[in-house]
């Protein structure tokens, strides 16, 4: 990482490639199909949401860094489902099997903290 690079500037360039690589990924005769790339999918997509969640779990408690992250995330969510844009954000995750963005990041800075204390 570069020393000038904020975590706010961090957290937006992996939402923006995260957003690249969902654009990229998903295609259109895969909605609202169950499909067995789907795991791998979301698997990936988490990965680089969460790409050094740890460090910067504290930049997370920002609404609009927090809402970034979640609409990468409900995008997913949507085009896995088959669903509308007007379904909510919590049954789209019920339906995906998958806790919101937010808990995984606190979640994952945790188990980091108890792995370094």
């Amino acid at each position: 990482m570069e020393r000038n690079l904020r975590w706010e500037t961090h957290i937006t360039e992996t939402v923006k490639k995260a957003n690249k690589t969902l654009g990229l990924l998903c295609c259109p005769e895969s909605v609202g199909r169950a499909c067995a790339a789907e795991d791998c999918l979301v698997c990936l997509m988490q990965f680089r949401l969460l790409y050094g969640a740890s460090i910067w779990n504290d930049a997370m408690r920002k609404k609009n860094l927090r809402e970034n992250h979640h609409s990468v995330q409900r995008k997913l969510a949507i085009r896995i489902t088959g669903g509308y844009g007007t379904a909510s954000s919590e049954a789209l995750f019920v339906l995906t099997r998958r806790l919101p963005i937010d808990l995984l990041v606190k979640k994952r800075s945790e188990t980091e903290q108890r792995k370094h204390p």
